[in-house]
């Protein structure tokens, strides 16, 4: 208890020195949040963004001196970032830059992450990944996606139509030059243009900018995705042109177009029939081929994107997902059932082998995997050519009818008692021709593509994710006695590292 005079004493202190709360108690004027990232004046090219993998997505706007030039849906970084994507302001350098999110957000950490620089995000790593694969094409950073509008130009093979908003989905419009030979004022470009799940429309325009919309395609079977519209000779004889529109599933038509209308010839042809519930192979998805290639070349050339599982990241703790498949070359060829596409590789990937090599002369299968025996190790990156002569009384033996290749751990069986190239969880048809099955192979780092010759369907595709410790071996493998192969293998480079 304390007695009076110290009660006194604490009393003449506390008149004298006023007690004053401690500062982190002191009611302090709360600065407002900031809404954003903002530089006053753009003097450099590139903006970083702090990405995280998994996180909420979150639409931002970019604004530029005030005005919304666009905006991006991203997984935004609060903390560490797993990665930085990039986005280029070069065009709008000396001008003010905003960077907001649509709505609110609860935190700001990300804004301290965000900067302006000199340099691409990630120059020192990018296409040095793990899981990069080494020569299909991946996007430099974040999701790839369909391969919209692919245009061939000044030797490269990657602005803005104008049409208005029509119904659903309203997207992936695909525009082509229609050239009126026999009155050339009459040439104009022609887009098709999905509106919904269903239905698809033609629509033409002189200018690109005011279209007119020609024809409803009421009466084909439609995906609403990546639809497309492409001219190619029939049989290669240019006196027979043919007009193909193509869906992002694989299904076409083969007829005629007058600039405003395509006539429908075939029906639709389906190029993903099933087997069991889904796509036969969804791992080759959206295709589309590319414009202006020059008459001297007179190609038409494709590509797609190697889908994998929309659900499950393609490529673990990597800073990009998905990728494209080799380009292939289309033909339109007479078969016993119509005109049909078939596939095979641009010949130009073969500028990708080394000068390693390996052989295997013809040599009877013997019920085993039987390697391939290499002078030198083919490595990761191989291409296959493959000849299985087919002793047809074999097939009527007992025991599964099977043919097959395993290349650095990944195998594509060939069953010719069902006349099906397999893969991973996907298939597509193939074909014994004149006693030979022919196949053509080639695996990335992350994905197979096999060709089968002779079959009018697009190639076997899949990805996978390499063995942290991978053993690089190629084999042959199927019924004893079935056939006897002849194997050509080679050696690819990287197309990232020049």
């Amino acid at each position: 208890m304390n007695h009076p005079i110290h009660t006194l004493l604490l009393a003449i202190a506390a008149a004298a020195f006023p007690l004053k709360p401690c500062p982190a108690q002191e009611a302090q004027p709360t600065a407002p949040a900031p809404l954003g990232f903002e530089c006053r004046k753009i003097d450099k090219p590139f903006v970083h963004i702090p990405i995280k993998n998994g996180a909420p997505k979150v639409r931002l706007l970019v604004k530029v001196d005030g005005e919304v030039q666009h905006g991006m849906d991203v997984e935004l970084a609060q903390d560490q970032a797993d990665w930085n994507g990039t986005l280029s302001v070069q065009k709008w350098l000396g001008k003010k830059l905003s960077i907001v999110p649509e709505n609110p957000l609860p935190a700001s950490g990300w804004i301290h992450h965000m900067k302006m620089s000199d340099q691409l995000s990630d120059q020192d790593s990018v296409y040095k990944e793990k899981y990069r694969p080494q020569f299909h094409f991946a996007t430099r950073r974040g999701w790839i996606n369909d391969p919209n509008g692919p245009i061939y130009l000044n030797g490269e093979y990657p602005g803005n139509p104008v049409i208005p908003y029509v119904a659903g989905c309203n997207r992936d419009g695909k525009m082509v030059w229609y050239e009126d030979k026999a009155n050339p004022a009459n040439s104009h470009w022609a887009a098709v243009l999905l509106l919904d799940g269903s239905n698809s429309s033609l629509w033409t325009s002189k200018n690109l900018i005011h279209w007119e919309r020609t024809q409803a395609l009421d009466n084909i079977d439609v995906c609403p995705d990546c639809a497309d519209i492409y001219q190619i000779p029939l049989d290669g004889d240019p006196g027979k042109m043919k007009w193909v529109l193509w869906f992002g599933d694989g299904n076409y038509n083969v007829g005629t177009f007058d600039g405003k209308n395509f006539k429908n010839e075939t029906g639709t042809i389906k190029s993903k029939t099933e087997r069991t519930p889904g796509d036969r192979d969804r791992n080759d998805h959206t295709a589309q081929t590319f414009s202006n290639m020059p008459a001297a070349d007179g190609r038409r050339i494709q590509i797609g994107w190697v889908l994998g599982d929309r659900k499950t990241p393609q490529f673990v703790g990597m800073p990009f997902t998905q990728q494209y498949p080799l380009p292939r070359v289309l033909t339109l060829r007479t078969t016993p059932d119509g005109p049909r596409l078939f596939f095979e590789p641009a010949k130009e990937i073969e500028k990708l082998r080394t000068g390693v090599t390996a052989q295997m002369q013809m040599t009877p299968l013997d019920g085993t995997a039987m390697p391939l025996k290499e002078d030198q190790p083919l490595g990761e990156l191989v291409e296959v050519n493959a000849v299985f002569t087919i002793h047809k009384e074999v097939m009527t033996q007992p025991g599964e009818n099977i043919v097959g290749l395993e290349i650095n751990g990944q195998k594509v069986t060939c069953d010719l008692a069902k006349d099906q190239m397999i893969g991973n969880d996907g298939y597509q048809p193939l074909k014994v021709i004149d006693g030979q099955l022919k196949l053509r192979l080639f695996v990335d780092r992350t994905v197979v593509e096999s060709f089968a010759a002779g079959v009018p369907w697009a190639p076997l595709s899949y990805p996978f994710m390499p063995a942290d410790k991978p053993t690089y071996t190629v084999k042959v493998f199927g019924k004893k006695d079935l056939a006897e192969v002849e194997l050509n293998a080679w050696q690819l480079q990287s197309i990232w590292k020049k």
